[in-house]
């Protein structure tokens, strides 16, 4: 296999000389990007996607130890080696905590040691390649027996133990033969996920979490395991009263097995809930949501494993918390470039919905969208959705605290300004490139705020500040420049123009257009 590399120094003859040192093609490697600065390089990085990366450190602007740490950032899987031009240990033992393969001094480098340190990356890539491999065909080959699974329990949960059902449990190997059960959910921290993977892998991590749990379950008899389509784990242990073995403490002992495995293997978090002993199989369904309840409950708590027990849902304050000021706080502080004051105004306001009992899905939903707030003011380009759909489902307080501060650090870490440059041109391109997508329909504020998950009354006073006109106004003046254009090379009829610009009334077309032309649509063609 042929493996993506990069080089990176500032010191173009060394560039050079780096590139004929080596036959890398004969190593499995290929030079797909070369770049003389960090900012260069990681612009490159995001486009070129490298797997290898060869940088020197002492390049200005941001050194290569900080340019690898955002390069991992981008892909925890990523290969560094270091070159420098003079033995620092304090470098050294930076390269170590971010694990680059080798540390190079430039004044020693041979082909012979290159080569070494570049043999010993590409063996990792091709472990790492392999295990990825392996797990695509191990889902392959699962998914049949899956989607079995899948349809066995939703109609499990949904209360029906008929006999075609249990007849479809018998096919995928699930026999309940006892009355008595417990039930676990096993489910992911997203923070501890987005720190080491990317939004691509999470069906891997999601099916490696699953396999865990299943093989630690084999031997283990009236063991079953199962997995929702957002990757939470469902464990279901169906045993027999016996006064001689305690199916709780059996079930818990289980239960750290997957957590330690889990940790060790994939090195991620879950957070583990569990019922309380019940009887028979109509009861799962009902149990199987108050355990997702209860889960949601425990989200102002500090735990990663807990028991159910005499649990009472809890009454929460669904109403909006984060008032006009503390969004203009918010505003405020993103527009003087101040991180730090964003992450204590969230610290704050979570702090804040802790002790006013806010609805976690309500706490969520407003920290997201202040979120997107911040990221629009500053006009973030990069990729979002992912982010924002591990953020709303976080499970646990610091979860989300953690997913927020890496966010921040992320949007207006050191390499952000160059990516969003802090101009108004980014901003109201998305916004002129939706309008034009959607010219056929008539396009509200709120039509565009909700697109760009804003406050309606904040998008309508902050475009106002960004372009010097009304949304609306805009709209109309954007329509009526595609109409002139349209007109002129005739094409159509004004009705038929007027209906594909979303104005269905001719008359009121004829007004919109003379307001912003001078002239009717039948003066302006003739």
């Amino acid at each position: 296999m042929i493996y993506r590399m990069m080089l990176v120094d500032d010191d173009v003859p060394m560039l050079s000389y780096l590139e004929q040192l080596l036959p890398w093609d004969e190593l499995g490697l290929r030079i797909t990007s070369s770049a003389c600065s960090s900012v260069q390089a990681l612009r490159l990085f995001k486009e070129k996607d490298p797997q290898l990366v060869i940088t020197d450190i002492g390049l200005p602007q941001m050194d290569g130890v900080e340019l690898a740490m955002e390069m991992k950032k981008i892909n925890p899987d990523v290969r560094i080696i270091f070159l420098t031009c003079h033995e620092d240990f304090s470098y050294a033992r930076k390269a170590v905590q971010i694990s680059a393969d080798d540390y190079l001094i430039k004044d020693e480098l041979t082909s012979g040691k290159l080569k070494e340190s570049v043999l010993k990356a590409v063996s990792h890539l091709d472990e790492m390649t392999s295990r990825l491999e392996q797990l695509s065909d191990r889902i392959e080959i699962q998914r049949h027996k899956n989607l079995l699974k899948q349809s066995f329990m939703k109609q499990i949960l949904s209360g029906d133990d008929s006999d075609s059902v249990k007849q479809l449990g018998l096919r995928i190997g699930t026999v309940w033969k006892k009355n008595d059960f417990l039930m676990a959910l096993g489910i992911f921290d997203y923070a501890s996920f987005a720190a080491r993977y990317s939004f691509k892998d999470l069906p891997l991590i999601r099916f490696a979490l699953y396999n865990i749990a299943e093989n630690l379950a084999l031997g283990i008899d009236g063991m079953s395991v199962f997995q929702d389509e957002e990757g939470t784990i469902l464990l279901i242990y169906n045993y027999e009263k016996n006064l001689a073995v305690n199916a709780c403490e059996r079930f818990g002992r289980y239960i750290d097995q997957v957590h330690r495995a889990v940790q060790q293997y994939i090195q991620v978090r879950i957070r583990v809930v569990v019922s309380n002993p019940f009887q028979g199989v109509k009861s799962i369904g009902s149990i199987h949501s108050r355990l997702k309840q209860y889960d949601s409950d425990l989200y102002y708590d500090s735990v990663s494993s807990a028991v159910m027990q005499d649990w009472k849902p809890t009454e929460w304050l669904r109403t909006p918390h984060m008032t006009t000021g503390v969004r203009a706080s918010f505003v405020a502080a993103a527009r003087e470039g101040n991180p730090q004051l964003i992450l204590e105004l969230f610290d704050k306001s979570l702090v804040e919905m802790k002790e006013s009992r806010v609805s976690p899905s309500r706490g969520r939903s407003e920290c997201s969208q202040m979120i997107r707030m911040i990221e629009f003011e500053l006009g973030y380009q990069g990729e979002s959705e992912s982010f924002h759909y591990y953020f709303l489902h976080t499970g646990r307080i610091e979860e989300t605290l953690k997913l927020i501060h890496m966010r921040i650090e992320h949007v207006m870490g050191p390499t952000a300004n160059s990516a969003m440059m802090f101009s108004k041109t980014p901003r109201l391109k998305v916004i002129e490139e939706y309008v034009i997508e959607h010219i056929s329909e008539n396009i509200t504020t709120v039509t565009m705020a909700s697109h760009l998950f804003l406050n309606p009354n904040y998008f309508s006073r902050y475009f106002k500040k960004l372009s010097g006109m009304n949304f609306t106004d805009y709209v109309h003046s954007l329509k009526m420049d595609i109409a002139a254009q349209m007109i002129k090379n005739d094409a159509g009829k004004i009705e038929v123009i007027s209906m594909k610009l979303g104005y269905s009334d001719r008359t009121y077309f004829s007004k919109v257009f003379k307001k912003y032309n001078g002239v009717t649509p039948s003066e302006y063609r003739h």
